[in-house]
């Protein structure tokens, strides 16, 4: 159920950015607004992405950055046909390059999501070896 839970919290952590990005960039000169959103939603994504990583096997978090990745797609679409048509303006309805151009983006997610969380799983466990007391060692 957890799992899940994670998996629903980064899809609308995705589409909530997305949203907010697609908005700031409407705003002329928003340069600067842009940057500090595409910030914020990479470390909030690294933040769910290194709790995940803690919490699960490999094969799940692989899974769980799969789930991810499919749900930016997802989120893409869904909010191009409910509040920003435009975001679908080059949709080609299920045109072969349509799907190839979302399957490259999926795979570039997962590749993205998966490396992060293995990195940061690496990380977190080079920081707990070296803090753990050195149990061969007496006095």
């Amino acid at each position: 159920m957890k799992y899940f839970r994670i998996a629903t919290l980064g899809i609308s952590l995705q589409m909530a950015y997305l949203a907010l990005f697609i908005v700031v960039a409407g705003r002329g000169g928003a340069e600067l607004g842009k940057s500090v959103v595409i910030v914020l939603a990479a470390l909030s994504m690294l933040v769910l992405l290194t709790h995940a990583g803690r919490l699960y096997s490999l094969g799940r978090t692989a899974m769980l950055c799969a789930l991810l990745a499919i749900g930016f797609i997802l989120a893409f679409h869904l909010l191009g046909l409910l509040f920003f048509p435009d975001l679908l303006r080059d949709a080609d309805g299920w045109s072969i390059d349509y799907l190839i151009s979302n399957a490259k983006v999926i795979a570039t997610l997962f590749v993205l999501y998966f490396v992060t969380t293995l990195a940061m799983r690496g990380l977190i466990n080079f920081f707990w070896r070296q803090r753990a007391p050195d149990s061969g060692s007496s006095r």
